[in-house]
């Protein structure tokens, strides 16, 4: 028997908690095992029940769940969290980020992106939510622009170091192509894709596409 993936879900939302509950339902690999309706609440369910990731949102009454989980981290570094919400602005983005979440979505998303998010962190991966990302990657497919500003005067374009090859690929990663698929429509082998994702991560120093999304929202924001 396959092992479940274990789920905490704390959201102040009655309607939006069992909406969750009765999606996630459906799907045998996964287990909701506790739940809980504020930040103050998450952290004593995280401190008494194990689980694989915690499902939080992030404005709540008595606690938000950023500050529930500056706690948490204290104690559970490694735990794997996996932020819902209706705020799409990026500067709690970053700051969810700051925090080492492995993933943020939309309430909004469909229940097959939610699933698909919770599997995606739980083996290891990092999630944003596609309608971010795309926001975030479509200004590499737009002239380079003189930003002004005087906070960054010297803020190099993101893009400067990418040649038109990788940001064709960045735009891919963008939309949440797989590298098979870039290989595909590219008409290019997957370790060629491989190697060039390498060398992008390594131009715009980051480690994965989170990182990569974060990069581009610090540098154009």
């Amino acid at each position: 028997m396959t092992q479940k993936i274990k789920i905490i879900i704390v959201d102040d939302h009655s309607l939006i908690k069992e909406g969750l509950k009765q999606i996630l339902s459906f799907y045998p690999d996964i287990e909701i095992v506790s739940e809980g309706s504020n930040g103050s609440e998450a952290i004593s369910i995280v401190s008494e029940t194990s689980c694989d990731i915690l499902l939080l949102d992030i404005n709540m009454p008595v606690m938000s769940g950023l500050d529930a989980l500056k706690i948490i981290r204290q104690t559970n570094p490694y735990l794997k969290v996996l932020l819902l919400t209706v705020e799409n602005d990026f500067g709690t983005l970053r700051e969810a980020i700051d925090l080492k979440v492995n993933g943020y979505i939309l309430k909004e998303s469909a229940g097959s992106t939610l699933t698909d998010a919770i599997r995606h962190v739980y083996s290891g991966g990092n999630y944003i939510d596609q309608t971010l990302t795309k926001h975030v990657f479509n200004i590499i497919n737009e002239p380079s622009v003189a930003k002004e500003s005087t906070s960054k005067p010297e803020m190099p374009d993101p893009f400067s170091l990418l040649t038109e090859r990788e940001k064709e690929i960045l735009s891919y990663i963008s939309k949440g192509c797989s590298n098979k698929e870039i290989a595909s429509k590219l008409f290019l082998s997957e370790k060629t894709i491989r190697n060039t994702i390498t060398s992008i991560f390594k131009k715009i120093n980051v480690k994965d596409r989170v990182q990569a999304a974060i990069y581009v929202l610090n540098c154009t924001s």
